[in-house]
C-alpha cells in the first residue's frame, strides 16, 4: 500500500534554531521543548493533495453528523448515563433552559493512515488545541520550502475571520481559559494577535472572572459595563462544572445569552464513549461507522483480542492502555481503575498505523483536521516513535507538495466511498 505521506529532509541547526526562535517571539510558541529536545519536528510531511481532499471532505462530514448527533443528544437525557460523564455535568445539562447560544464551533479530527486506509480516533470536539502548532509553526516552515509546498490551510486565520462575521463590529470577547496553564495562554495570546487583526478586543479570563446576569457574560474587571460579545472556551467542560456552584457554571450548557464558541454541550460528542448510544439514535452516522474503529465497553480480556483501553475524557493520548507501548506498572494501574469506575474508560480496536520514513528513523504521524463552521481549515500534525501520539509526540507541519517534483503515490483510501 502507497503512503501519502513523505517526509522532507531535515533543515540545518541554524535554520531550525530560526524557525524556533520566529515561532517564540512571532507565534507564542513559549514551550518549543520537550525536555531537553525540541517539541517541533526539523522536517515536515508532503500529504498527497488527493488524499487533502478526501480526508478534508471526511472532517467535514463528520462534522455535519457530529453537530446533528449533539442536538439530538442534548434532548435525549436518558442517554446521557451511558457517555460516562461526570455528575456534575449530568446536571448541568438538565438545567432548565434553552441551550446556550452557539458562536463559531470548531473541531478537531484525528485522522491516522493505517492498514485499512486512513482511519481516525477520536473527536476533539469540546476545546481543541494546536492553533499555533497547524498556523504559526506550519507557516514558517511552509515558507522554507520556496513554493514546493504551501499549508492545506490556516485555521487562526479562518477561525479569526469566522468570529468577525458572528460579532458586532469592534466587538469585545473573552478568553475562558486557565490562566496558570503556559500551553493554554500561549494559544489564548495567539489568538488575540489574530482577533484584533480583525478589530476585535480581546479579555484574558478564567471560568471565576466571569459573572452571569440573566444569561449575559460580564466582566467586571473591566472598564466596560457592558456584557461581553461573545466567550472562547479553552478551559474543559469537565472541569467547569467542577468549579464553586457560585459561578453559575450550568449556563456555559444551558440558558446562555451570550455566545460561545464551543458550548458545554460539546462534552456529549468529546466523550469517547459517544459510540456506546449510535444505536440508540436517530441520526444516521455513515462517516463516524466508517471511519472510527470499533468501540465498546471495556474488559481487560480485550486486550488479547486486538483492542485498546482509552479514558472517556482523556486528551494529548494520556492514559491509553495499549499492551507493547504501555509499562507493567501503568496496566496495573489502569486494571484497578476500570474495575472500580468502568464508566471512565472504553476499549477501542486498534488499527496500525503505517510508519514513514523520517530522517530520524521511522515515526508514527497523527493528522488533526481542524472543521471550522463546519468546513476543513487545516491540519495539526504530530509524530513519534512509537505508535502512540501523547505528549511526547513532536509537533509537526503538514504541508501539500505544489511541485512536480515532490508528487506523492495517491493511496488506495484516497478514492474509497464511505
Amino acid at each position: 500500500m502507497s503512503h501519502p505521506l513523505q517526509a522532507t529532509a531535515s533543515f540545518s541547526a541554524s535554520e531550525f534554531r530560526e524557525i524556533c526562535t520566529r515561532a517564540t517571539f512571532d507565534c507564542c510558541k513559549w514551550d518549543p521543548q520537550i525536555g531537553d529536545h525540541p517539541a517541533m519536528a526539523d522536517f515536515s510531511l508532503l500529504l498527497n493533495p488527493s488524499d487533502w481532499r478526501f480526508i478534508s471532505l471526511c472532517a467535514e462530514a463528520l462534522s455535519t453528523e457530529t453537530l446533528a448527533a449533539e442536538s439530538e443528544l442534548l434532548a435525549r437525557p436518558d442517554l446521557h448515563h451511558h457517555l460516562g460523564l461526570p455528575a456534575s455535568v449530568l446536571k448541568a445539562l438538565r438545567h432548565e433552559g434553552a441551550p446556550s447560544a452557539p458562536l463559531v464551533r470548531i473541531m478537531r479530527f484525528d485522522f491516522h493512515y493505517t492498514q485499512w486506509g486512513w482511519r481516525i480516533s477520536e473527536v476533539n470536539s469540546d476545546v481543541p488545541g494546536g492553533l499555533i502548532e497547524a498556523s504559526g509553526f506550519s507557516a514558517l516552515m511552509a515558507g522554507r520550502l520556496h513554493g514546493d509546498a504551501t499549508m492545506a490551510g490556516n485555521p487562526i486565520k479562518v477561525y479569526t475571520a469566522e468570529l468577525a462575521k458572528s460579532l458586532p463590529p469592534d466587538g469585545r470577547v473573552a478568553l475562558v481559559h486557565a490562566t496558570s496553564y503556559t500551553d493554554d495562554r500561549q494559544m489564548m495570546q495567539f489568538l488575540a494577535q489574530n482577533l484584533a487583526n480583525q478589530r476585535i478586543e480581546s479579555l484574558f479570563v478564567s471560568p471565576e472572572h466571569i459573572h452571569w446576569r440573566d444569561g449575559l457574560a460580564f466582566v467586571p474587571s473591566h472598564k466596560s459595563a457592558e456584557p461581553v460579545d461573545g466567550l472562547i472556551r479553552f478551559f474543559p467542560a469537565e472541569w467547569i462544572t467542577g468549579l464553586h456552584k457560585k459561578l453559575n457554571s450550568y449556563y456555559y450548557f444551558r440558558a446562555a445569552r451570550t455566545p460561545q464558541s464551543n458550548p458545554g454541550t460539546a462534552i456529549l460528542t468529546q466523550s469517547k464513549r459517544f459510540p456506546l448510544v449510535w444505536d440508540s439514535l436517530a441520526t444516521p452516522l455513515p462517516y463516524w461507522r466508517e471511519l472510527l474503529p470499533h468501540t465498546c465497553g471495556p474488559r481487560w480480556n480485550l486486550l488479547r483480542q486486538g483492542y485498546i483501553l482509552k479514558p472517556t475524557l482523556g486528551r494529548v493520548g494520556e492514559g491509553i492502555c495499549m499492551p507493547d507501548v504501555t509499562t507493567s506498572q501503568e496496566m496495573a494501574a489502569i486494571r484497578r481503575c476500570i474495575f472500580f469506575r468502568p464508566k471512565d474508560w472504553i476499549a477501542q480496536r486498534r488499527f496500525q498505523v503505517l510508519p514513514v520514513e523520517t530522517p530520524h528513523g521511522m515515526m508514527y504521524p497523527c493528522l488533526g483536521v481542524y472543521t471550522i463552521a463546519g468546513r476543513a481549515a487545516g491540519i495539526y500534525g504530530r509524530i513519534a516513535p512509537a505508535a502512540l501520539t501523547d505528549f511526547n509526540a513532536l509537533d509537526i507541519s503538514v504541508l501539500i507538495p505544489s511541485s512536480r517534483d515532490l508528487e506523492i503515490p495517491e493511496s488506495e483510501a484516497c478514492v474509497q466511498h464511505v
